[in-house]
């Protein structure tokens, strides 16, 4: 082999490594949120992201979010979710059915109930 030849060969795999390895991207696992009797799951992001709080209750309890602020939910309790901007049931709120996601980008969650 001829040193223009070796040099050309050097030159492109030198060239496609960085290709390969800005195309290659890490797997990003999907949320998880077990179904139940009365299992809620939210987060402290949109798009179920960040931190994650789990609850398991019954039905027309008004149930307060503590410390956790929340900005986004998944339903899977076999019930319709409402969630709220305060910590007792009120003000702007958002209802959604078993299986269904919410996504609050203007507030936070402060508390829901099932229905």
């Amino acid at each position: 082999m001829t040193f223009r030849r070796l040099a050309a060969v050097a030159l492109s795999t030198a060239l496609a490594v960085p290709l390969i390895a800005l195309t290659a991207s890490p797997a990003i696992a999907a949320p998880v949120c077990s179904s139940g009797d009365g299992k809620t799951c939210y987060w402290s992001g949109q798009n179920l992201t960040g931190s994650r709080e789990t609850h398991s209750t019954l039905r027309n309890a008004c149930i307060h979010l503590s410390d956790f602020a929340a900005r986004s939910a998944w339903n899977q309790s076999g019930y319709k979710l409402t969630v709220y901007e305060t910590a007792s049931c009120g003000g702007h709120y958002q209802s959604v059915a078993s299986g269904g996601k919410i996504n609050r980008p203007t507030w936070t969650i402060g508390s829901f109930k099932l229905t």
